[in-house]
C-alpha cells in the first residue's frame, strides 16, 4: 500500500519535480485500488513522509522514481 501511494505520488508530482496540486487525485485513485479502506486525503497525502521514515526502502524508492 505504502509502495502505490509513493509511486502514484512520484507519477503524479513527475518525480517530486512539480509537488503542486496532487492530493486529489492521488486519493481518488487510492480509493479505487483500496475502496475497503475508507482514509482520508490527509491520511494519504503525505508520502514524503513515507520516504522520510523509510517505510519503503531506498532502492525500491531509486527503482520507482526510474
Amino acid at each position: 500500500m505504502n509502495e502505490f501511494i509513493w509511486r502514484i505520488y512520484l507519477i503524479l508530482t513527475k518525480n517530486e519535480t512539480n509537488t503542486g496540486l496532487y492530493l486529489d487525485t492521488l486519493h481518488q485513485k487510492f480509493i479505487a485500488a483500496f475502496p475497503e479502506m475508507g482514509v482520508s486525503r490527509q491520511r494519504i497525502g503525505t508520502p514524503p513522509l513515507y520516504h522520510r521514515n523509510a517505510t519503503v526502502h531506498e532502492q525500491k524508492h531509486q527503482h520507482l522514481k526510474h
